[in-house]
Formats: structure tokens, sequence, C-alpha cells
């Protein structure tokens, strides 16, 4: 299990180090219109056929325009969440540097307010993930849903 926890580390890592600020732009093929090759032999005819028609009038597939917002939801969660934890971690300072047990409970009231939010979100975004994992091709890599509380947990820490 705990040789399962350092993979699991490892793997968030090196998502967040590719997807850093967000930019991709600096990958290799960003921006590049999908090469969907006519002979690909993975798959249908009538997916050869879509996917041509799609190709020639630029349009991309559902599951990967799909794809492309889980990518921009979870960059927000993890953005909202950094945010919420430095006004959490600011806030409480200020509360313990005067003392005030008011502005303690105040700040664990908003921060309680901030893990709902998340938690909403992480809801929104694992529907999302279903229906991509649905929709993808088989031999397309599906995604994991998240769970709010080992983001919330991790982010304190």
């Amino acid at each position: 299990m705990d040789q399962m926890k350092r993979w699991e580390s490892f793997i968030d890592e090196q998502v967040k180090r590719v997807i850093g600020d967000g930019d991709t732009h600096h990958l290799p093929g960003a921006g590049a219109p999908l090469h969907l090759d006519d002979d690909n032999v993975n798959l249908s005819d009538e997916l050869r056929i879509a996917y041509k028609i799609m190709k020639d009038n630029d349009v991309a597939p559902a599951w990967i325009m799909l794809g492309q917002e889980l990518i921009a939801d979870l960059e927000l969660i993890d953005k909202r969440l950094r945010a919420y934890v430095k006004s959490y971690r600011g806030r409480m300072a200020d509360a313990q540097r005067v003392a005030s047990y008011i502005l303690m409970r105040e700040a664990d009231e908003r921060w309680e307010t901030a893990c709902d939010r998340i938690r909403k979100d992480v809801e929104a975004y694992n529907k999302k993930v279903l229906d991509y994992n649905i929709s993808v091709p088989p031999q397309v890599q599906q995604r994991k849903p998240l769970d709010a509380e080992i983001l919330i947990r991790r982010a304190l820490a």
C-alpha cells in the first residue's frame, strides 16, 4: 500500500510538472491539427469515415473536447484550492497573532465554506470524468475521478 501511495505521488508530481501553470503551448504538437489517419487499423470503417469528415471540417470528436474541459477544470480546482489554503493560513495567522478566538472561528467557517465549494467542483469534475470515460475509444486511457478529501488534505499539508 505504501508503495502505491509513492507511485501515486510520483504520478501527481509528473502531471503537475507537465501542466505547470497551464501553459502547454511549448509542448510538441501544441496547437497542431489532429492527425486522424485514414488507414488506422484500430478503427472501424464507420469511425474512420466519421473521423475523416471531422478532419475535413476542422472538428474534434466530443470526447477530445471534453478531455480539454477536464484539463481546464482540474487547473481551476487546483488554483482555487491553493488560493483558499493561502487565505485560510493568512486568516489563522492573523487570528493567532491577536489571540482572537472569534477570528479563528471565522477563519474556520470560511475554510469549511471553501472546502464545500471544492467538493462541489470535484463532484462536477467527476461527472465529466464519467462521461469522458464512457465516450473515449477503447485504446484511449481513461481518467481517474478525484477525491476531494484527499485534495484538501494534501493542500493543507
